[in-house]
């Protein structure tokens, strides 16, 4: 959040502030799902299930309905923006098609992958898609 708020994505006034904020702990909650579900190996499968019908798709849902415009937040890309293309990242690995019935979630992941620097990176050598969690988890 620091880094955020020093480079200027951390919401336009404060109100916006206090949404980017709210996002971001959505955001966590979601992020503990997954790797709850990624390192646990002795309920992994039931876990998944979970995950892939129930858990992630109401996240997404709100989500998706709090997509203002391009973004989460109608002022522009926050840092909420940046984790939630991460996570539908990780997301869409797991279970192909997920963000299928998320056309905002969608059209703001195609925007934001196409962001000069972040295009930058990802066609560099310093960016690896996977694994992306640690040989101890069951989803790598």
């Amino acid at each position: 959040r620091y880094v955020a708020a020093k480079y200027g994505l951390d919401g336009a006034d404060a109100a916006e502030k206090a949404v980017v904020d709210m996002h971001l702990e959505q955001l966590m909650d979601l992020r503990n799902a997954i790797v709850r579900c990624a390192y646990n190996s002795t309920d992994h499968e039931a876990l998944a299930k979970q995950l892939g019908e129930e858990i992630a798709p109401r996240h997404l849902g709100l989500f998706e309905a709090a997509i203002a415009g391009d973004y989460l937040c109608a002022s522009g890309l926050t840092a909420a923006d940046f984790v939630l293309v991460e996570l539908t990242d990780q997301l869409d690995l797991q279970f192909p098609g997920i963000l299928d019935t998320y056309p905002k979630i969608k059209a703001l992941r195609a925007k934001f992958l196409e962001l000069p620097a972040i295009k930058a990176y990802r066609s560099s050598d310093r960016f690896h898609a996977r694994p992306i969690n640690n040989p101890s988890a069951s989803f790598k």
